[in-house]
């Protein structure tokens, strides 16, 4: 039983290092069995499950570990945790937070003459731990009870997970040699659900590429307006004319299926018609924002292969050497050219690339095709109903996928596309006064740039898409009433867009919705098999919104494109997005984050190991390592630490500008802290987790000595409280910010706590209260807010005053002291 709930845990959570508690009856003496009593001690059992081991093997390391505890099941279990001093949490139990429980010992009536001893059931209301499995032996075979913590789970969700736990013990019954991996968790019923249900989802447009489309509007409806930029307006006929002179320029260069073409222009109509032209020719563009720093743009250039260079006059000579063709696109504009042969795209040519942070150091190019890009806009013209007489707005740099679902839901659907500068754009309520006097009716943007803009009326937005990284639902309820909030998620090797979903007001978590048309979205464990509804998955996407891969990294595509087993087209892939989430019994998704280190800043995609890299080139850094700070309201922080050979002023500074320089913005850290050493696992890598803790302020955190001095207290009260954390912990002092747990405290110390909180200070708190403010400071505060009806009188000792030469007998008695001095009575 302990083997499969050993499984089970590994197959649902991830995690191959897990421990299991249980009940032991502590009557392994023959005096014991006889007494009345409740002798019961916990024992945790440290199963592992790492790898992907046959069940045969995995039963074999459960047994090895059961008789090892057991051996030492005469251990009292709140000793272990006082030695162990895990850290503590109201949420949960300390050492283990399942249970497997086998009652096995019958009850008997020896010794007790003339009494009937029966069972009776007793429902407590509470839950012991998160899950409890209990077995009990009957005639016919085993019955259990399933014990869970209704705030983390519901019924539905136990019910799947006993389903599973029986399959699987069915299944390795009868196969003993079969893999963890291989073991099904889903019922027939379940698989088609998630597999086929929930992903039925055809394709749409995309026969159709986007110049196609965009042609057909300008031949319907050529004076309609195409594009506005201040006080510039293009029609589609006038937009389709100059992509097409562009065009025939281009083709005239030799751009053909499939050419890449980078094109690094400032946002104007001119740049459109660029992108339109490179595509009319039969090319891919390459987009390139011109703000980035000029390394970068060499980097990607030189990555790229491109060999035609798009750009204008006044960027041309800022652009680092490069062996790509440079064409003025104002020049060709000017210039009269022959039309372009009509040619309809294979949709498994290339539309564009754009490149990515890269986790070893360099970014990656993400290679799209035609169809994908075709099946993203139309599905999302058709989802968020973008119309002829919409007003849409180009927000997002060009470098930033973004940019290519705002200018094609546009231009194939016959609304105005509006360009602004970036300095504009600037969230904030110069954008959102912006925003109002050009009448924009559809928008995306970051939540981020979303959370700064202040509320504002805004009559003509009536469809509003947020995307780039979680929403919080107060931000969507605010900015959702009156319109059409959508939450959508996609990566770019997804073709920008994903699933969406459009906003309901109240709810807890936002989910990002269920899969546009075309695509198909599956969560899978790390063996690619679908996991059920409520288990943690990463995000695997199939359908026509794959992109072709990595531009010149076969070994970094087949890692990350895999063949898709789920589908029924030949040579389909799933791309492995890294993200997690888990499927809502509706069938929507909910994001739960990353598996590996990247994060998202500002919306754009951060790999923290090519910041690292870029540090560890500086010849003053000796190492680096980057993490991200939640600054709440402020959102999410970049945070670079580098030890230094020199300590020398100004070297933040120093490396500032050194990445400014290499880096695009949303990529260099807002703070650089230069540290002695950084913290490390038993393994002897950085210790991220010890890192973040560090820089918010934990257990850790600069001015902690390790000996609990910390920050001084700031106040009478604080000094009271900081004496008594230091008398129970038998510390010489204790800081405002020391944490009682991370200082060796535990339980049993807790209760001494508060009985000399109650005793000194006259306050009487819960035990609950140090749990949930362990610092000095947290728990003196919690004294301050107590209402007048938990105080009493206290009862304090009253001290001899100390005679001179003389020292206190503790801190905390010394203060005592001076407060009886100067409050007497």
């Amino acid at each position: 039983l302990l083997a499969g709930f050993a499984a089970l845990l590994r197959r649902v959570t991830g995690q191959g290092d897990l421990v299991v508690g249980t009940a032991t009856a502590n009557r392994g003496h023959a005096a014991a069995e006889g007494l009345i009593g409740f002798f019961v001690n916990s024992l945790p059992l440290r199963v592992d499950a790492a790898g992907d081991p046959a069940w045969k093997g995995l039963l074999g390391r459960v047994r090895e570990t059961t008789l090892a505890a057991y051996a030492h099941q005469e251990m009292p279990f709140a000793r272990l945790v006082e030695e162990l001093s895990p850290e503590r949490s109201l949420a949960q139990t300390p050492l283990f937070q399942v249970a497997l429980v086998l009652q096995n010992l019958p009850v008997r009536a020896a010794g007790l003459p003339g009494l009937s001893l029966v069972p009776v059931p007793v429902d407590t209301g509470t839950a012991k731990h998160d899950w409890m499995l209990t077995f009990g032996e009957e005639s016919d075979g085993l019955a259990g009870t399933f014990e869970y913590a209704t705030e983390l789970f519901d019924a539905p969700t136990i019910e799947r997970c006993l389903g599973a736990f029986e399959r699987l013990l069915g299944e390795v019954a009868a196969d003993p040699g079969r893999r963890i991996s291989g073991l099904d968790l889903l019922s027939p019923a379940e698989r088609a659900q998630v597999v086929r249900e929930w992903n039925d989802t055809a394709p749409v447009g995309v026969d159709e590429a986007v110049q196609m489309a965009f042609a057909r509007q300008a031949r319907n409806d050529p004076a309609a307006p195409a594009l506005q930029y201040r006080g510039l307006s293009w029609s589609y006929g006038e937009l389709e004319a100059r992509a097409d002179r562009l065009a025939g320029h281009l083709w005239n260069l030799g751009v053909g299926s499939s050419s890449l073409v980078a094109v690094c222009l400032r946002r104007s109509p001119a740049a459109m018609a660029a992108i339109l032209g490179v595509l009319r020719a039969g090319g891919a563009f390459l987009p390139m924002d011109p703000d980035d720093p000029a390394e970068r743009l060499g980097r990607v250039l030189a990555d790229s292969g491109a060999s035609l260079l798009l750009t204008e006059a006044g960027l041309a000579g800022a652009l680092p050497p490069h062996g790509a063709k440079t064409v003025l696109v104002e020049e060709m504009l000017e210039t009269p050219a022959s039309p372009v042969p009509p040619e309809i795209p294979d949709p498994l040519h290339l539309a564009y690339v754009i490149y990515t942070s890269g986790s070893t150091g360099q970014p990656k190019g993400v290679a799209v095709t035609h169809g994908g890009l075709s099946n993203m806009v139309r599905a999302q013209v058709g989802l968020f109903g973008v119309e002829a007489s919409d007003r849409v707005l180009q927000f997002a740099a060009a470098s930033f996928d973004a940019s290519v679902s705002e200018i094609f839901m546009a231009l194939t659907s016959g609304a105005c596309l509006v360009l602004e500068d970036r300095e504009a754009l600037r969230p904030g309520p110069g954008l959102a006064a912006w925003l109002e006097a050009e009448a924009i009716s559809v928008l995306t943007l970051t939540p981020p740039a979303l959370a700064v803009l202040p509320p504002a009326e805004l009559p003509a937005l009536r469809t509003l898409i947020v995307a780039g990284e979680a929403c919080p639902p107060e931000l969507a309820d605010r900015w959702g009433m009156g319109r059409r909030l959508w939450n959508a998620y996609g990566p770019t090797e997804g073709t920008v867009c994903a699933t969406a979903v459009l906003h309901l007001p109240g709810r807890d978590r936002l989910p990002i919705g269920r899969p546009i048309d075309g695509v198909h979205v599956h969560l899978v464990d790390e063996g690619g098999e679908p996991v059920p509804v409520g288990v943690t998955g990463e995000l695997a996407l199939g359908g026509a919104g794959v992109a072709r891969g990595y531009l010149g990294r076969p070994d970094l595509t087949a890692e990350r494109f895999v063949p898709d087993s789920f589908g029924e087209q030949p040579g389909g892939r799933l791309y492995r997005t890294g993200d997690l989430g888990r499927l809502l019994s509706t069938g929507e998704i909910e994001f739960l984050g990353r598996r590996d280190t990247q994060v998202k800043i500002r919306g754009h995609r951060v790999e923290p190991g090519e910041v690292e890299a870029v540090l560890a080139a500086h010849p003053a850094v000796e190492e680096s390592a980057v993490v991200v700070r939640d600054d709440g309201p402020a959102g999410r922080r970049l945070v670079a630490c580098v030890t230094a050979a020199t300590q020398a002023l100004g070297l933040r500074q120093e490396l500032r500008a050194y990445l400014e320089a290499r880096l695009p913005s949303h990529m260099v850290p807002a703070e650089i802290a230069v540290l002695p050493g950084l913290p490390r696992t038993s393994a002897g890598k950085v210790d991220r987790r010890a890192l973040t803790d560090l820089l918010t302020g934990g257990a850790g955190a600069p001015g902690d000595a390790g000996d609990g001095g910390g920050w001084p207290p700031a106040n009478p009260l604080e000094e009271l409280v900081a004496g008594i954390f230091a008398e129970v912990l038998g510390r010489d002092r204790v800081g405002a910010d020391g944490q009682f747990f991370d200082l060796g405290g535990h339980s049993l110390m807790a209760t001494q706590v508060m009985s000399r909180v109650e005793a000194v200070l006259g306050v009487e708190l819960p035990l609950q209260a140090l749990f949930e403010a362990p610092t000095v400071a947290g728990l003196a505060e919690r004294v301050a807010a107590a209402g007048p009806g938990r105080r009493r009188p206290p009862a304090i000792e009253r001290l001899p005053r100390p005679r001179k030469g003389e020292m206190p007998l503790s801190f905390g008695q010394q203060r005592l002291w001076l407060i009886d001095q100067l409050e007497p009575g």
